[in-house]
């Protein structure tokens, strides 16, 4: 079965105003799902946490299976929860996704080790040919 990895690395929500949601401690944590399959980060104090952690789903169909990520705060989910495509991966290279959070973003990173395009498409040139 084709296989996906993801790096979950940081976060920074220093723009963020803990009091709306009625935060103290902000204790972070990220939520990845894919086709029934939930794995989280640890939970870490701040806010800006550096997880640096990785994950593996198997994916039945690349063409149709999106991942879902959530981010967490406190136990206040944070923003939506965004849903990312794989049906444009590059295999083998790592492609940088975000989920967007009031305040800053988290950074991961998606990597399809088996799955998608061999190569990413090449920009064609030849308009400049006639310099």
């Amino acid at each position: 079965m084709p296989t996906l990895e993801i790096n979950v690395a940081s976060v920074n929500i220093k723009k963020v105003d803990l009091k709306v949601y009625g935060i103290e401690k902000p204790m972070c944590k990220v939520v990845l799902e894919c086709e029934g399959k939930t794995q989280e980060t640890k939970e870490l104090f701040g806010l800006d946490p550096i997880w640096e952690e990785d994950f593996t789903f198997e994916v039945s169909d690349p063409e149709t299976v999106q991942v879902k990520g959530t981010f967490y705060c406190a136990g206040v989910k944070m923003g939506d929860t965004h849903s990312y495509p794989l049906n444009k991966l590059i295999k083998m290279k790592p492609t940088f996704k975000a989920i967007i959070v009031p305040g800053g973003k988290v950074d991961m990173m998606f990597k399809s080790t088996d799955f998608g395009d061999e190569d990413a498409p090449t920009d064609d040139d030849g308009f400049m040919d006639f310099l």
